[in-house]
């Protein structure tokens, strides 16, 4: 995490005096001990509009608009013009923003798992995914849900707490969607947040804040519609834009809570709008005009708002192109947590803290509308928008000059077309191959939802090519575990404990774990058995880099970690991701041997593991030998 200041330069520290230095030290430490941000990263917040249109704020340009409290939250921190949802409705764009993948990707799993366990009633396979509350969840967060989730329960979907308490049965309801709205007559519209809050202490915590608003019904309290009233607007106008300021004044009671509390200069605040509109069509999906439920800019794009008082630039405007699958990857890359979902999210870490380019010089996704004429794929580059539907009809629109897609200009650029539709092809091949290597993450509760903790599980099988794989894993405090860098192909999950046994739905005791081709991540809730006397579990580390005899980072080896600790012996069993890295997690302390093992290569390394320590173990082969083994012993 990032200090408040730059440090610095290196030339600066070599001219310094001693006496200079020596108070620069102390002025640093200070500063760590004044900030409780010094010692644990942001809490989060992610606030998210609803059909809030990209042109319809005051910070966006709009000169009618009254948007006093997002204005400000933009002046506090950085705004990306030019940031665009993955759908142009609300269901697959949320998607996005809570698991990290394109719907495409989502749809995809739900297929494979019904193959598995049969049909899955609507909205319970959210259960499956990897999300972001249950990424932060392994870092020490408490999550929040309040407003529009619309993928399960809270619990179903990874928050600790929220509203989403059960599923109507119209799938496109679910308690809770009218947090915002819901008591604002009388002041209680913040009770909700503040009972969370007060339970969460001193936790590190993420809300998912989703009010349904300026989402229909355009129901506003009078001190939102009368700014609108004599302003010559067409009604269903100056009633969105009436929803617009109650979405606003949402914020701002939000922000009000965390100020307060005095949290706000520990809190990463982001913004932004699950999917476009068009403020003068209905709030319908269908996909008439060119706004929601179409494949046009006004349906996809939004203004994307992060602010953080001290470490993210105040009033920065920037127009790179970015995804909202880039506000998972952020996130979690702020949390310190592991990265989910699809490839195509980025963390913009470096471009807010560094301003750096976010390096994209394309979008492409696809969208499945009701129409024919909105069922296809979209580009999206700096200067054009290139549309294709699946029955072949092209458009194309100079974006940067015609950004409300007025003037078709698809017949006079035939280059452009054809470079745009490989464009097209290529990602759809990505998504067709995925990942080469996956992570499934899970977590092992008894009947009673408690965590079964120290469980040692087992994850075999064969990759799609052939290979054998056979990884082992121990659950941590809350039940966690995780099993990384794995080829696709078919494998099954166990309980190596003689008298343990895990449960997903009607399985048993061995729970199928589908990873085709094209695969994303996969989650599994499991239930088991809690052993007859109680287990501890274990909270060290132990990661590092294997490198093969020509020192490159050595991918797909198997990392065997064998170790003892005062009751047990301990058998862990990882793999090498693409980029040469193991990572084993809920150890107990003791002393490991570490050996990693590829064809013609096999080194170990002894270590100790303390409590709660993350011990880096890196892993050199010497010599290329089809028996080599080489042994180099440390204390730590």
């Amino acid at each position: 995490m990032c200090v408040a200041g730059s440090p610095p330069r290196r030339n600066a520290l070599r001219s310094s005096t001693a006496g200079l230095l020596f108070l620069h030290v102390l002025l640093l430490a200070a500063l760590a001990a004044a900030s409780p941000a010094a010692d644990r990263p942001p809490n989060l917040v992610l606030l998210i509009g609803d059909d809030h249109g990209w042109p319809y704020s005051g910070f966006m340009g709009h000169p009618i608009v009254r948007t006093p409290n997002l204005d400000a939250l933009a002046a506090s921190g950085t705004t990306f013009v030019n940031a665009h949802a993955t759908a142009s409705v609300c269901q697959p764009a949320l998607r996005a923003l809570l698991a990290g993948v394109h719907d495409e990707q989502w749809t995809r799993r739900r297929r494979v798992l019904e193959g598995v366990f049969g049909a899955m009633p609507v909205r319970s396979e959210v259960q499956h995914y990897r999300t972001v509350p249950r990424e932060l969840a392994r870092r020490g967060y408490l999550s929040w849900e309040g407003g529009k989730l619309w993928e399960g329960t809270f619990v179903t979907a990874g928050f600790t707490h929220g509203l989403a308490t059960f599923l109507f049965p119209d799938p496109y309801r679910s308690a809770g969607d009218q947090f915002g709205r819901d008591g604002w007559s009388d002041g209680t519209a913040m009770a909700p947040l503040d009972a969370f809050l007060d339970q969460a202490g001193e936790q590190p915590f993420f809300l998912w804040v989703a009010p349904m608003l300026p989402h229909v019904p355009h129901d506003a309290p009078g001190e939102f519609t009368a700014p609108y009233q004599n302003a010559g607007l067409p009604p269903e106008v100056a009633a969105y834009y009436a929803n617009v300021s109650w979405l606003d004044a949402v914020v701002g009671a939000v922000l009000a809570t965390l100020e307060r509390r005095g949290l706000r200069d520990d809190t990463l605040v982001v913004y932004l709008s699950d999917n476009g509109k068009d403020a003068a069509l209905p709030s319908l999906s269908t996909g008439t005009g060119t706004g929601k439920g179409t494949l046009h800019e006004l349906g996809f794009r939004t203004p994307l708002v992060l602010s953080w008082p001290g470490h993210i630039g105040a009033g920065v405007v920037r127009d790179d192109l970015v995804s909202t699958l880039d506000v998972p990857a952020t996130l979690l890359d702020y949390a310190g947590a592991a990265p989910i979902g699809d490839r195509d999210g980025m963390s913009l870490r470096d471009a807010l803290e560094q301003g750096e380019p976010v390096g994209r010089s394309k979008l492409v996704g696809r969208y499945r509308g009701r129409l024919p004429e909105n069922d296809g794929w979209y580009v999206r580059t700096p200067q054009w928008r290139y549309l294709v539907t699946s029955g072949g009809v092209e458009k194309l629109y100079a974006i940067a000059s015609d950004p409300f897609e007025t003037r078709d200009v698809a017949s006079t650029h035939p280059e452009l077309r054809q470079g745009f539709r490989e464009d097209v092809r290529a990602w759809q091949s990505r998504l067709d191959a995925g990942s080469t290597t996956l992570e499934v993450t899970g977590r092992l509760t008894d009947a009673a939802g408690a965590p079964v903790a120290g469980e040692p599980l087992e994850f075999s099988g064969r990759s799609a090519a052939g290979r054998p794989i056979r990884l082992r894993a121990l659950t941590g405090t809350r039940g966690d575990f995780a099993f990384a860098a794995l080829p696709q192909g078919s494998y099954a999950l166990l309980s190596r404990r003689p008298t343990g046994e895990v449960h997903l739905g009607a399985r048993e005791r061995r729970i199928p774990v589908p990873l085709p081709a094209g695969s994303i991540d996969a989650h599994l809730e499991l239930e088991g058995r809690p052993p007859s006397s109680h287990r501890d579990a274990g909270t060290g580390t132990i990661a590092g880099l294997v490198r093969g005899p020509d020192r490159a980072p050595l991918p797909g080896a198997t990392v065997k970690l064998r170790g003892q600790d005062d009751a047990r012996g301990v058998w862990i069993v990882a793999r090498t991701g693409d980029d040469g890295r193991y990572r084993a997690e809920n150890l107990p302390a003791g002393t490991y041997h570490v050996t990693a093992d590829a064809p013609q290569v096999r080194v170990t390394v002894r270590t100790r593991l303390r409590p709660a320590e993350t011990r880096d173990v890196d892993l050199v082969a010497r010599r290329r030998s089809a028996r080599a083994d080489v042994r180099a012993d440390f204390r730590g």
